[in-house]
């Protein structure tokens, strides 16, 4: 379906007749979030919608979805916080922009961050070991990613 053309004000391509789009997003972030962990990628990951710097901290951007907590956890305030940056470092993972040797310290991260964000510490630890049996296969399949659409169709 070719229908790109430019919009001249600004010179950025888009799309006429269909708009391209995903979903199974729950959330959207309104303002900039950070958190530190232990990730020490070795240069600066900048991404679109994140950045991880050197020395560890995550940067999600304003306009960044996500889904929340997956499998069966039930989100509530403490794994939307904690969510986000995990979900972040994911996509990261999946893109090749982080090495993969650094998930289980992301999963690590999602538990420290659901302690912080008030989440019972007995249900924090059972969301960390689910991360740490399934969390892998999930993240590689290519679903992790919701496909985009097109409508109308």
């Amino acid at each position: 379906m070719n229908d790109m053309v430019q919009f001249t004000a600004t010179g950025e391509e888009a799309s006429q007749g269909h708009i391209y789009y995903g979903g199974g997003y729950k959330y959207q972030l309104r303002r900039n979030a950070v958190a530190e962990s232990r990730i020490r990628p070795g240069k600066l990951i900048n991404h679109p919608y994140f950045a991880i710097s050197v020395d560890g901290v995550i940067l999600v951007r304003q306009g960044y979805a996500w889904d929340g907590a997956s499998f069966i956890a039930v989100d509530d305030p403490g794994t939307i916080y904690a969510s986000v940056f995990h979900d972040a470092g994911y996509q990261a993972l999946r893109l090749k922009l982080l090495d993969e040797v650094w998930r289980e310290e992301l999963d690590l991260m999602y538990e420290a961050l659901c302690d912080q964000g008030g989440v019972n510490r007995i249900r924090a630890r059972a969301h960390y070991l689910a991360l740490r049996i399934g969390g892998g296969y999930y993240n590689s399949r290519p679903e992790s990613d919701y496909p985009t659409r097109v409508a109308p169709g």
